[in-house]
């Protein structure tokens, strides 16, 4: 019984991905960067559960853990090289269904942004939906391929997905070009002062 527990394959269901440029800067990196933001629900009948996600070398991961978010519970991740090229495999204890991932990525490029996103699983994914937000103050914001886009309260505008089926073989990919004259985040003051924009300024 424990071998078969331990070799029971795990899934996910009602995966969101959230693809924000320049969104904040709670890591305090003080260059542009991507947040993603990856939330969902294991379908496993072993609780607690080890769960693996691939991260791209070059992020900061800012929280890992068991949610719901309201209720979230970090953890402390392994983190090694993965077999893709640019990509590092991150491994935790999942103390419940669900499970709550971010981290921040370096943006190339002043002042046209590019920013080439890949999304790899290495759980198979039922029901994922993905949007990317554009920073405030950006201009000719363009996602490839195309969304459906909506705005919320906040004033921003998202280019909106949704995939039925997400296989670890088969990654998602989206090419995020926009341009902006500034480095100031979209939320929050310049990164490591805690003071508000109007006085550095």
């Amino acid at each position: 019984p424990v071998l078969a527990q331990d070799i029971q394959p795990i899934s996910l269901k009602d995966v969101r991905l959230s693809i924000w440029p320049e969104y904040d800067d709670l890591a305090q990196l003080e260059y542009p960067s991507l947040l993603v933001i990856l939330e969902g629900e294991i379908v496993s009948d072993n609780i607690p559960a080890t769960i693996r996600f691939l991260v791209p070398n070059d992020a900061v991961l800012y929280l890992a853990g068991s949610g719901p978010r309201d209720e979230y519970t970090g953890a402390t991740p392994e983190r090694k090289a993965s077999d893709i090229t640019g990509w590092d495999e991150i491994s935790f204890e999942l103390k419940t269904k669900y499970f709550v991932i971010e981290y921040y990525a370096p943006i190339i490029g002043q002042p046209d942004r590019i920013i080439p996103f890949d999304f790899h699983t290495l759980h198979p994914v039922n029901g994922l939906k993905a949007e990317a937000q554009e920073p405030r103050r950006s201009k000719i914001f363009s996602v490839s391929p195309e969304g459906l886009i909506r705005s919320d309260d906040g004033g921003f505008r998202y280019h909106t997905y949704e995939y039925a089926n997400v296989s670890p073989d088969a990654p998602l990919h989206f090419d995020i070009n926009y341009s902006k004259a500034d480095l100031r985040p979209s939320l929050g003051s310049s990164a490591g002062t805690g003071l508000p924009i109007t006085v550095i300024l």
